[in-house]
Formats: C-alpha cells, sequence, structure tokens
C-alpha cells in the first residue's frame, strides 16, 4: 500500500520497471531532515555545557541536617529532606510511566523519526546531574556527574573518591527496584538533572551500621563546613524564536 511517511519516486527508472523503487539514495524527509538539525544542536549545547567538573562530593549520616543553603534560615534534617525526596521522585517516576504509556499508545500513528523528534524538541541540556547515593544505613552522599558518564563510572568515582576499600557492590533505583546497567549512561537511563540511587552489597560488605567502616574519614566533615553541590543548570534544545 501507499505509504503517507515514505519518500516516493515518479521517474523513468520507476516507470520502466513498473515499480515504485522507493526515495532516491540520500533522500530525507523534512521530519528526518528537521531530526538531524536538532540533534546536532543537542551535540553542541552539550559541548558547550557539560565541561569537565568537580565531584562537589558531601555525606549525610543518618540524623545529620543538611548543609545550609544560602536562600534558607533553616536546614530541613536529611531523614525529613530524603522523605521528601523520595515523594517526588515517586511521583516523578509514576508520571514517566504515564508518558511512557501514552507514547506507546500513539507509536502506531506515528514513525520513529517523528517520535524522536517530538521528543528532542522538549529536551533540555543539562550541565550534569546531581546524584544522592544511599547506603544500607541510610547514609547518603552527593556527588555530581556528566550525562554521558556511565554508571560504570560512578561506580569507579564511589570507590576512588568516597570508599575506604574496594567493596563489590551495585547500583539500582526503586520502586519498582530496577537494577542500573553499568554501561549505560545516566542520561539514557533518565537520570538527569537529578536522581537518588541506592548501592547494593554484593560480596566483602562493610559494617551496615556504621558509616565511618566505608567512608573515607576526610569527607566526614560537620554540616557547617560542607556546602551544597553546584546545581545543574540547563538549556533547551530548540531556543526561543528557533521553532
Amino acid at each position: 500500500g501507499f505509504d503517507i511517511y515514505q519518500g516516493q519516486r515518479f521517474d523513468g527508472q520507476s516507470a520502466a520497471v513498473g515499480a515504485q523503487l522507493g526515495p532516491p539514495k540520500g533522500w530525507k524527509s523534512k521530519t528526518e531532515s528537521q531530526l538531524t538539525q536538532l540533534q546536532q544542536q543537542q551535540a553542541k549545547l552539550q559541548a558547550q555545557l557539560q565541561k569537565q567538573l568537580a565531584r562537589e562530593w558531601i555525606v549525610l549520616v543518618p540524623g545529620q541536617q543538611q548543609p545550609k543553603n544560602k536562600t534558607t534560615t533553616t536546614a530541613p534534617s536529611s531523614s525529613n529532606n530524603s522523605s521528601k525526596e523520595d515523594a517526588q521522585l515517586l511521583a516523578q517516576h509514576i508520571q514517566n510511566q504515564h508518558k511512557k504509556a501514552q507514547a506507546q499508545a500513539n507509536a502506531g500513528f506515528t514513525t520513529k523519526a517523528m517520535r524522536d523528534l517530538e521528543k528532542l524538541k522538549k529536551t533540555n541540556v543539562y550541565s550534569h546531574t546531581q546524584l544522592a547515593i544511599q547506603f544500607a544505613d541510610s547514609t547518603i552522599v552527593k556527588g555530581n556527574f556528566l550525562p554521558q558518564e556511565t554508571i560504570r563510572q560512578v561506580m569507579d568515582a564511589l570507590q576512588s573518591d568516597v570508599l575506604t576499600e574496594s567493596f563489590s557492590f551495585e547500583l539500582y533505583q526503586t520502586p519498582p527496584r530496577r537494577l542500573l546497567p553499568p554501561d549505560q549512561t545516566l542520561q539514557a537511563l533518565g537520570l538527569v538533572p537529578a536522581a537518588k540511587v541506592y548501592v547494593s552489597w554484593k560480596t566483602s560488605a562493610p559494617p551496615a551500621a556504621a558509616a565511618k567502616e566505608y567512608i573515607r574519614p576526610e569527607l566526614l566533615l560537620t554540616v557547617d563546613t560542607k556546602k551544597e553541590p553546584a546545581k545543574p543548570t540547563s538549556v533547551p534544545v530548540v531556543q526561543t524564536g528557533n521553532g
């Protein structure tokens, strides 16, 4: 049948063989051309924003206060803040699941290029992402990462900068429990511009109730000397006035 989304050829060669030979070599639809243009714009913005950055590690042990924020006069406890973060992340997860379900329902009416284009039009490029990494004893380590860094790079950074020894562990999200593949980027896993992930000890696990047993002592500072890591900045792929 006639595909309204596919390029058609009406030339002598098609007429000679009595069949539609499809679009000429190298031909791109308007949608594909727009998609390529926005992908190039996205890559350009990534190169401008996503440069080398400091991890800015901070550690919050259970019962410890959050670092003071310049715009607030009171600092909520880490447990209260953690609960609020969990609720926000859960709401975001449910919203994302709903969007995915809607996208799947509408997939039959559009091409992949159309769906990719619409998604890219709504995409922001972020300078970095901020991860809150929670351990089994509820200790939370915060740090900054580039969106294109992988889970393996996050784990390597924890090993080299945060942990006292070479422990074996995995990272996951919940709910529902989702093991994070080491070779996947933070961007691909939807962990941008901020996310909370959890540590699951595998073998040679440290004592679950003592952060001092596995966190480097220089990171276990008093709350008054800590500074909240820099928040990510963002720029939309589609700039105002560019359609």
